[in-house]
C-alpha cells in the first residue's frame, strides 16, 4: 500500500495533465459552480448551470482548495482543482484498504479492493478532472469504512449517530449516495451481533441514524426544491414517455454498458479517444465478465465458512449491488445514463464481493496475485497516457 497509494496519485496526476481542459463529461459546468462560490460567495442559479442541482460540498471544497490562486487564470484553476480531485481518489483508495483489512479483517483482501480501483482507467479518470463524482466516491467509501468498523460488537446510539453523520456528510457531496441509508439499515438491523437486543432499541437507533442524516443533508435538498423544483433530483423523468431501447426487455444491453463503463473512459470523454481497438474493450468487458461470475459465487464461498459477519456483509454488499442495479435500471426507462461511475461510490463493496471467491480460489497465492494485478494495471495505464489520452484534441472554446 505504500507503493499503491503514490503510484495512483501519480497516475492520477498524469491524467489530469493528459486529459485536455472542459473534455470531461460536464467539466466546464463543474467549474461554473465552483466559480459561483470562489468569486461571488453564493450558489449558482440553474440558468447559469444545470449542475446548481447538485448539493455544494464538493464545490465548496473546491472553492477553498483554489482561494490562495482565485486571481489566477481558469486553465490554471481547472488544472488546480483537478489535483483536489486526484487527492479524493488517493483517500479512496487508502480507505478501501482499510475497509477490507478493519472492516473485513483480511488486509490483503483490502490490498486487492484497493488495487482493482487503483488500475481502472475509469476510476482513475474519475479523480482526474473537475467532477463532484470524485467527492461522492471519497465520501461513499469512508461512510462505508466507517459503518462497518463502529457496528463491531452490534454498534449502538452513538455509532448509529456517527454513521448517519457520515452518510449525511456523503449525500451532501451528490445524490448518488443516496445508497447509504437502506444499505445501512439492511446491514444494522440484520447485523449479527444485533439479535437478541431487541426490535424496539434497534429501531431507535435506526432513527437516531436517519435523524442525524436528515439534519446534515436534508437541508439541502428542501432549499434545491424550493430553488429549482422537480430538477433538484436531476430531471423530471415521469413525463418523459419510455425508450424501447432503455426498456426491461433491453436490460441486457444496459448491462452490457454498464460493464464497459466499469473501466472505459469513452463515455466519460465526450466520445473520446475514439479508435478504442476492439482487443482493449474485449479485455476489459472479460474483467466486468470475471468480476460478475465472482460475485455470483460469493454467497457461495463464505456460505462454506464459519463466520456470521463475513456472511452478512455479503449478503448486504449484494443488496447495495441490487438497489444499485435496480435504480439505474429505472431511470435508464425514461433516460440513458448506464454510467458505471455511479457505482464507484460503492466500489468497496463491488471489489469485496469480487475478490472474496478469488481470494478463496488462490489462497497463499492471492498474496502474490495482488501486486502482479497492480503491475499490469499500470502498464495499461500507460498505454492509455500516451496511446489515447495525449493524442486528445483541446475543445473548440475558451472559458475565462
Amino acid at each position: 500500500m505504500s507503493l499503491l497509494v503514490p503510484a495512483f496519485l501519480a497516475a492520477a496526476v498524469c491524467y489530469s495533465l493528459c486529459i485536455p481542459r472542459w473534455q470531461n463529461s460536464d467539466e466546464p459546468f463543474h467549474y461554473f459552480y465552483v466559480k459561483r462560490i470562489l468569486y461571488e460567495g453564493r450558489l449558482p442559479t440553474r440558468e447559469e448551470t444545470y449542475e446548481a442541482a447538485h448539493p455544494p460540498l464538493y464545490y465548496a471544497a473546491a472553492a477553498a482548495w483554489a482561494l490562495p490562486f482565485r486571481g489566477r487564470d481558469a486553465g490554471f484553476l481547472d488544472n488546480w482543482i483537478r489535483l483536489l480531485s486526484a487527492l479524493f481518489g488517493a483517500v479512496s483508495v487508502y480507505f478501501l484498504y482499510r475497509m477490507g483489512r478493519d472492516g473485513l479483517g483480511a488486509p490483503w483482501l483490502g490490498a486487492g479492493m484497493a488495487a482493482a480501483a487503483a488500475v481502472n482507467p475509469m476510476f482513475v479518470a474519475t479523480s482526474a478532472v473537475v467532477s463532484n463524482d470524485a467527492g461522492v466516491i471519497c465520501a461513499g467509501t469512508v461512510a462505508i469504512y466507517v459503518m462497518l468498523v463502529l457496528t463491531r460488537g452490534g454498534g449502538g446510539a452513538r455509532a448509529a449517530a456517527a454513521c448517519g453523520l457520515a452518510a449525511g456528510v456523503s449525500c451532501l457531496f451528490k445524490i448518488t449516495a443516496n445508497f447509504l441509508p437502506p444499505f445501512f439499515a439492511f446491514f444494522y438491523l440484520f447485523h449479527p451481533d444485533n439479535r437478541g437486543r431487541g426490535w424496539k432499541r434497534l429501531a431507535l437507533e435506526l432513527a437516531l441514524f436517519l435523524l442525524v442524516f436528515s439534519a446534515v443533508a436534508g437541508w439541502w435538498y428542501v432549499l434545491g426544491w424550493s430553488r429549482i423544483g422537480e430538477r433538484t433530483l436531476f430531471n423530471k423523468l415521469e413525463n418523459a414517455p419510455p425508450h424501447p431501447l432503455y426498456s426491461p426487455s433491453n436490460f441486457a444491453w444496459f448491462l452490457k454498458t454498464l460493464m464497459l463503463n466499469l473501466w472505459l473512459t469513452n463515455d466519460y470523454l465526450r466520445g473520446e479517444p475514439a479508435g478504442l481497438p476492439l482487443s482493449l474493450k474485449a479485455f476489459y468487458f472479460a474483467l466486468s465478465g470475471a468480476a460478475v461470475l465472482l460475485m455470483g459465487a460469493a454467497p457461495v464461498v463464505v456460505r462454506r465458512g464459519t463466520d456470521p459477519l463475513r456472511r452478512h456483509l455479503v449478503l448486504s454488499f449484494l443488496f447495495c449491488v441490487g438497489l444499485f442495479l435496480g435504480q439505474q435500471a429505472a431511470i435508464n426507462m425514461r433516460f440513458p445514463t448506464a454510467q458505471a461511475r455511479y457505482m464507484f461510490p460503492m466500489y468497496g463493496p463491488v471489489s469485496a464481493l469480487a475478490l472474496i471467491p478469488l481470494a478463496s480460489v488462490l489462497g497463499e497465492r492471492f498474496v502474490r496475485f495482488v501486486p502482479a494485478f497492480s503491475a499490469v494495471g499500470f502498464v495499461l495505464h500507460a498505454v492509455w497516457v500516451f496511446a489515447y489520452l495525449v493524442p486528445l484534441p483541446g475543445p473548440p472554446f475558451v472559458i475565462s
